[in-house]
């Protein structure tokens, strides 16, 4: 078999980005946090966006940002473009931000989240190691999705930055994430 009848095999083989941002759009807005859709590291995104105010931590308030976007015209992503994405959805949310500047009682994190065909190695481990805070209060949690395998590459250790908020975000980004992942491959292997 040619290469170029492989690789169209497996293009059939593969689930769309559009079923999984359509799959996640949903959640957003079934949940009330479909905010926009920019466009970030001059891709079309979509962005979801919460804020929380809770006593049980210890009273700080807390932006989150999630940033979806599909990188259909790469093959193969690194951690190059991981980070640059990650910094790039970061900057956005410091922009845009609705609550109280990000400092001792009120914080902003970034879920940027990359719809890839396939991730390098080192794209996903940077995904899974918890990241150092960007600047006080401030802090991402990237997120990495792959086509071909379905596979979703996160933090799954609660880490130093953020540690306060690990549960609530670990819920976002599971019920968000990847049940909306989930969601689309269910209905991808249906058809």
């Amino acid at each position: 078999m040619s290469f170029f009848c492989l690789k169209n095999l497996l293009h059939h083989f593969m689930i769309q980005s559009t079923a999984l941002l359509t799959e996640i759009k949903a959640k957003l807005e079934q949940n009330r946090l479909f905010f926009a859709e920019p466009e970030i590291y001059n891709q079309k995104s979509l962005v979801g966006y919460d804020k929380q105010f809770r006593l049980q931590w210890f009273a700080t308030q807390l932006n989150t940002f999630i940033a979806v976007t599909a990188f259909d015209d790469e093959e193969l992503v690194t951690e190059f473009l991981v980070r640059e994405y990650a910094d790039e959805v970061y900057n956005y949310a410091l922009l845009n931000n609705r609550g109280w500047k990000p400092g001792f009682q009120s914080g902003v994190v970034a879920i940027p989240v990359v719809i890839v065909k396939k991730a390098a190695i080192d794209a996903r481990v940077f995904c899974q190691k918890p990241r150092k805070a960007k600047k006080w209060g401030g802090f991402m949690m990237p997120i990495v999705i792959e086509r071909i395998s379905g596979d979703v590459f996160y933090v799954q250790e609660r880490p130093f930055v953020g540690r306060l908020y690990y549960t609530y975000l670990k819920k976002i980004m599971d019920v968000m994430i990847v049940e909306s992942v989930g969601l689309a491959f269910e209905k991808f292997r249906k058809k």
